[in-house]
């Protein structure tokens, strides 16, 4: 797959493509008669925009070209726009032809917001368009990987067939190989400081209770080890592929839930679980709570397409 730099998404990576489709135009065609240089001129919005993308194509690839990519893996071009590699295959193979533009803006969106988590985790810090207010600690990346990897299997089963679902499918490979390296290194700021304040000697200060429990949390956190586990990672995604229907989201995710405390709380001394199980739970709430948005909506959004 050769990857197209200036791709934005099917809706505006390709306005001709769709339009033969009986989609509304991008933009009208009405020709406009403009002067320059004391000369009449009559172009079209449509041929200023194609204008304006060859340009820009020119300019996004020597960005680029200033960056460092493996040309046997896709996802190193935009790494912080993963869901655009996923998308331009789509789009290659003909996947959103016929399909109305909300029909593919969802598929597009659901897309986005599978990936946005993993996304974060790319030099240039979080996008809080994506729904991200903090780094993702590595516990959180660990859930993020495996989440993401079951429901991109879980949309390729809904939305594909043939050689596109077979396309998808080793994206999905590429997708996991890619950002298992980076999961693997990944750890917080945050994590990097617990585990720094960890290892030195408490400074004589007060502190109020609530910043001694703080402290006294986060000191054995940075003390735990961080390390990626396969096993525990395909025991998330053997829980998160067990999503079928809507009403199956809350008990894969609770489940994962206990997974995940009993990895951490191994490592916690037993008088001391009951705290850190509260810190921790409060720590990962927007992860859990994103990742059981972007599965309801893939739910939703496969129920509306057949009905549609």
């Amino acid at each position: 797959m050769k990857i197209d730099l200036s791709y934005t998404g099917a809706l505006m990576g390709a306005p001709k493509d769709l339009n033969q489709n009986g989609f509304a135009p991008a933009f009208p065609k009405e020709p406009l008669t403009i002067s320059k240089e004391d000369k009449a001129y009559t172009v079209t919005l449509s041929n200023e925009w194609r204008t304006f993308a060859d340009a820009e194509k020119i300019r996004t690839e020597d960005l680029y070209s200033k960056t460092t990519i493996d040309p046997d893996d896709p996802f190193s071009y935009k790494p912080k726009d993963q869901w655009l590699i996923f998308s331009q295959s789509l789009q290659e193979q003909g996947v959103f032809e016929g399909i109305s533009r909300e029909k593919v803006a969802s598929m597009e969106v659901q897309l986005k917001r599978i990936t946005d988590g993993l996304d974060s985790l790319h030099a240039g810090g979080i996008d809080l368009a994506g729904g991200l207010t903090r780094e993702l600690d590595s516990f959180e990346a660990h859930l993020e990987y495996a989440a993401s990897l079951s429901a991109l299997n879980r949309f390729s089963e809904k939305f594909l067939t043939g050689d596109a679902q077979a396309g998808f499918k080793d994206l999905i490979d590429g997708y996991a190989k890619h950002n298992r390296a980076v999961v693997e290194h990944h750890s917080s700021l945050e994590e990097r400081f617990f585990q720094a304040r960890a290892s030195i000697t408490a400074p004589d200060v007060r502190l109020t209770p609530e910043q001694e429990k703080e402290v006294r949390i986060t000191n054995r956190l940075g003390k735990s080890d961080r390390i990626l586990k396969d096993e525990l990672v395909q025991t998330y995604i053997t829980f998160f592929e067990g999503i079928r229907h809507g009403d199956d989201i809350q008990p894969a995710i609770d489940a994962v839930k206990k997974a995940f405390l009993s990895n951490l709380l191994d490592q916690t001394p037993l008088k001391d679980r009951e705290e850190m199980k509260e810190w921790l739970m409060e720590r990962t709430s927007d992860t859990f709570e994103r990742i059981g948005s972007y599965f309801a909506a893939l739910n939703d959004d496969w129920g509306q397409m057949k009905r549609g």
